[in-house]
C-alpha cells in the first residue's frame, strides 16, 4: 500500500520522538516531520502534503482561532488529537473533534497503566482510516452529488403505538455528527434520545456539557436508574454499556460494566438489543459514522420485534467512517439513507408527525 505521510506537533520533544519511533516500525507509515511550533506545522501541511496530522491539544497559538481551525483553513487533512486526560484538555479535546478532528487518541494519560507501546494498534488503525477519510471538514456541499438511497416519500408513521424512543449509535466522527443532529431537536421534543458514542471513559462527561450547551434539548451523562424523560438525550458513560429496563410504568437506565461486545464498550448493539425488548414503544433508530460494524445486529433485534421500528443511516458522503453504516445497509433493514444534515429532521418526522 501506498505510504501515509505523518505530521507529529507536540510540545514535547521527548514524546515525539517517541511516537515517531513508534509508528516508524510500520512500514507504510512514514514521519515526515515532527514539530512543537503550530505555525511550522502550517509550512509543513503547505509544502510536503501530509496525509494526516497527529497534534497535541494543547499546543499553544497566540491567534484568535484554534490550532485546529488554523490547520483547516490552511488546508483539508484529516487531523488526529492527541490528549493527556487531564480535565482541561478533555474539555479541549471534545472541541476539537466537535469542530473538525477526525479523532483523537489519549496516550499521554499518565493515570492509564497502558503505556503508548501497549496501544500503538489503536493509535496505527486510527492513522490508517484517518488517511481514507474524505470529509475532513465536515462542510455541507452546495450541489451535492447524486446519492442513491432508499428513501420515504411520505415519512407519515402508520405505527399504532402512542410512545417513541430514539436510539443512536455512532463512532469515529461522531461528536460532530451528534452536534449537527441535537442542535436542530427543538426542546419540546416528544420523545427521549438515547446515545451510544464509542469513547473511553473520562471524556463523555465533556462531550454531554458540549451536545447540551449547543442544543435546545437537556444532554445528560447517563447514570444507572436514571428515569428516562422524554425531551432528554442520554449519552452512555465511557467504558460503561447502556440498557433499557423497565420498571412497572416507567423506563429507566441500566448502566453496567460487563464484558465489551465486538471490542466495545458501551455497545450500540447492547442498546439497541435492550430497545428491542421494551415492549408498546415505537423505536427510531440511528446509525451514524464510524468503523466497524457495531449496531448492525441490534437493528436486526430492533425490526425483529417490530416491524414497523424504523431505521436510519449516514450516507457515504457525510460519513467520516461509513463502515458501521455500511454494516446496517447489509442488513436490509434499513428505512432511510441521509445525509448528515437531513438527519435531525427525518428524526422529527418519524416522531412528531405520526398521522396515519
Amino acid at each position: 500500500m501506498n505510504k501515509i505521510n505523518i505530521v507529529i506537533i507536540d510540545r514535547s520533544k521527548f514524546f515525539r520522538q517517541q511516537l515517531k519511533n513508534i509508528l516508524t516500525k510500520t512500514s507504510y507509515i512514514n514521519v515526515i516531520a515532527t514539530t512543537d511550533c503550530i505555525h511550522t506545522g502550517i509550512n509543513t501541511l503547505l509544502t510536503k502534503s501530509p496525509d494526516v496530522i497527529l497534534l497535541d491539544t494543547g499546543i499553544p497559538h497566540q491567534e484568535e482561532e484554534s490550532s485546529l481551525e488554523l490547520l483547516l483553513k490552511t488546508k483539508s487533512v484529516p487531523i488526529i488529537m492527541i490528549a493527556d486526560g487531564s480535565i482541561d484538555q478533555t474539555t479541549k479535546t471534545v472541541q476539537a473533534i466537535t469542530n473538525g478532528a477526525v479523532d483523537f487518541v489519549n496516550v499521554k494519560d499518565k493515570k492509564n497503566k497502558a503505556n503508548i507501546v501497549e496501544r500503538e494498534n489503536e493509535l496505527i488503525k486510527k492513522i490508517t482510516f484517518a488517511s481514507k477519510n474524505e470529509n475532513v471538514k465536515f462542510i455541507k456541499k452546495e450541489n451535492p452529488t447524486s446519492f442513491v438511497v432508499k428513501k420515504q416519500k411520505n415519512r407519515r408513521n402508520l405505527s399504532s403505538l402512542s410512545n417513541s424512543i430514539v436510539v443512536i449509535g455512532t463512532s469515529t466522527g461522531g461528536p460532530r455528527a451528534l452536534q449537527e443532529i441535537l442542535q436542530n431537536i427543538p426542546k419540546a421534543f416528544p420523545a427521549p434520545i438515547l446515545i451510544v458514542q464509542h469513547m473511553p471513559k473520562g471524556f463523555t462527561k465533556s462531550l454531554a456539557k458540549r451536545l447540551n450547551d449547543v442544543g435546545n434539548i437537556r444532554v445528560k451523562e447517563a447514570k444507572h436508574e436514571d428515569i428516562i424523560e422524554k425531551g432528554t438525550a442520554y449519552l452512555a458513560p465511557g467504558d460503561y454499556h447502556m440498557r433499557i429496563k423497565k420498571q412497572r410504568n416507567t423506563l429507566q437506565i441500566d448502566i453496567k460494566q460487563d464484558e465489551a461486545r465486538l471490542d466495545y464498550r458501551p455497545s450500540i448493539n447492547l442498546l439497541f438489543k435492550s430497545a428491542a425488548q421494551i415492549k408498546d414503544i415505537h423505536k427510531i433508530a440511528v446509525v451514524l459514522t464510524g468503523m466497524g460494524k457495531d449496531g448492525a445486529e441490534g437493528v436486526q433485534a430492533i425490526k425483529s420485534a417490530e416491524r414497523e421500528a424504523v431505521v436510519l443511516v449516514e450516507s457515504k458522503e457525510t460519513a467520516v467512517i461509513h463502515g458501521m453504516p455500511s454494516a446496517v445497509i447489509q442488513t436490509n433493514e434499513v428505512t432511510e439513507v441521509l445525509r448528515l444534515e437531513d438527519m435531525a429532521d427525518a428524526i422529527i418526522d418519524y416522531v412528531m408527525n405520526r398521522r396515519k
